[in-house]
């Protein structure tokens, strides 16, 4: 789960889909310039800081991605900070994308304001940690936290039906080697022995133990939380560290699976690659997953395949 501590717990943001099918590698580059375009005009209201910094240099290639071979709408905007016209039936949806947009740079600027004890997507703790950034464009890595649950098999049904696989981290209070029949086809990785924060490099030694004891090479810290000491901890035992950059947001009691849907879907056309963060002990994920799936087939784009060697970044 991300950043649930009560201190911390990350307010739900609404998404308005964008309105036109984004069934070509066409439609999608439209579809990802106009949120690209809301995304840097809402940017534009946060003060310099390094996240910021970050966030506008991704907007930047990822708006020139997005504009290779241009056609369609947008075209005009040679730069993410060039004007463009909205056509008038996609009023109501800039509206919305950009009040999107605004909410979810606020929930980055808070992120970073706590990046001391609470670290997420916002930032790397160290070079050998995965966020999803350094993904080739339009290629995204589905993961989910917390299980095994009442939702796993389900989850994992929806993602073969789709012909795709997924990274389940999962905690040691709930999994057992008979439990990994549930994740055929898939990758399992280590969320800790407890769903508790990895504050020391002696809890992490102890958590990294229990993990290589079912082999796995992959960790997700709870809540994101982390140390230099902690990482630290985890690669001496052989364990890369995989973060995210692409929030579903799916724990919150706020979000439908609807809005999970049209949140990820959002943060796809803004990022253009990267790592989704989902749980399966909710049941949002099972019932977004073949929206998005069907909504972005043919799209062009690829899910990875976790088998395959995480990329860092």
């Amino acid at each position: 789960m991300s950043l649930a501590l009560p201190l911390f717990a990350a307010f739900a943001v609404m998404a308005t889909p964008w309105p036109k099918p984004l069934a070509t590698p066409a439609a999608f580059d439209e579809a990802s310039r106009g949120e690209i375009l809301q995304a840097w005009k809402a940017l534009a209201a946060f003060p310099a800081a390094p996240w910021r910094d970050q966030a506008q240099a991704q907007l930047r290639a990822n708006f020139a991605a997005a504009s290779a071979g241009c056609a369609g709408l947008f075209c005009e905007a040679k730069t993410v900070d060039a004007s463009a016209s909205v056509p008038a039936p996609l009023a109501a949806w800039a509206a919305s994308s950009l009040a999107f947009h605004k909410a979810y740079w606020a929930e980055q600027e808070r992120l970073a304001k706590v990046f001391a004890k609470v670290t997420s997507e916002v930032a790397a703790v160290d070079p050998g940690e995965s966020l999803g950034n350094g993904y080739p464009d339009k290629t995204f890595l589905l993961t989910f936290d917390d299980g095994p649950g009442k939702y796993t098999q389900a989850t994992a049904a929806a993602l073969a039906a789709a012909h795709a696989n997924g990274l389940f981290f999962v905690l040691g209070t709930a999994y057992a080697a008979d439990k990994a029949p549930l994740y055929a086809g898939n990758c399992v990785g280590w969320h800790g022995d407890a769903h508790t924060p990895h504050t020391t490099a002696e809890r992490a030694r102890s958590s990294a133990a229990a993990g290589k004891s079912f082999q796995f090479s992959t960790f997700r810290p709870p809540y994101g939380q982390r140390s230099k000491d902690v990482v630290a901890a985890f690669q001496q035992q052989g364990f890369k560290l995989v973060l995210w950059n692409l929030d579903s947001q799916d724990w919150s009691k706020e979000m439908s699976a609807e809005a999970v849907e049209n949140r990820v879907l959002t943060l796809m056309l803004t990022r253009r690659h990267g790592i989704a963060l989902f749980h399966d002990i909710h049941p949002k994920a099972e019932l977004a997953l073949p929206r998005l799936f069907s909504r972005l087939a043919g799209a062009g784009l690829t899910f990875a395949d976790c088998h395959q060697e995480i990329p860092p970044g």
